[in-house]
């Protein structure tokens, strides 16, 4: 037995995973709540990106609220922990929004949550009047590109995109993603 394993933050923590899966089994993610990310959940953000990406995400909460350019969505439990996030970007591609920085929490993949958040994340864009999502997904990520595929999206190109990361020794680098673009057309809601 580790360090790690004797620590009861990580025991409670992976008590809250097993618990969490157990309802989202049994009741589904639709009773989740969806709501904005703020910066007092950064400190919540267990499981949902190193150090090196919370400051990303710090960065791009700056670009939220009324009038901005970025709408950022997270799905928490019931005791408010976050357990997926998200965020759409309406400056990267003109007339579409742009969905970036998906996460769910490891353990509860499969379960639904990248689903939903992704619904939610639409509805945001459609609430804009536009009706074009994009993603970018990782080419090695294929789990995640049946994801999007499953959700209707459609391959239509690549790109590489470079963002400074942090190694384990707190060491930045700069880490190269070759993503594979795709896009969905979003139905007009009445």
């Amino acid at each position: 037995m580790t360090d790690k394993d004797k620590n009861p933050v990580n025991s409670h923590f992976e008590y809250f995973l097993k618990d969490m899966r157990k309802h989202i089994k049994v009741f589904g993610v639709k009773n989740l709540i969806v709501d904005d990310l703020n910066t007092e959940d950064l400190s919540k953000f267990d499981g949902l990106g190193n150090a090196s990406h919370i400051e990303h995400v710090r960065k791009a909460l700056k670009r939220t609220g009324l009038g901005g350019d970025l709408d950022y969505l997270v799905v928490r439990a019931s005791n408010g922990q976050p357990i997926a996030k998200g965020a759409v970007d309406y400056n990267s591609n003109k007339g579409a929004g742009t969905l970036i920085q998906l996460t769910t929490i490891h353990e509860l993949r499969g379960l639904g949550l990248g689903s939903y958040i992704i619904e939610k994340l639409e509805d945001k864009i459609r609430q804009r009047g536009i009706y074009t999502a994009i993603l970018g997904v990782e080419v090695d990520n294929q789990d995640a590109k049946r994801l999007y595929e499953r959700l209707g999206y459609e391959e239509f190109g690549s790109t590489q995109e470079s963002w400074e990361e942090t190694d384990e020794y707190g060491n930045p680098y700069n880490y190269t993603a070759h993503e594979i673009l795709m896009m969905k057309e979003l139905l007009r809601l009445q």
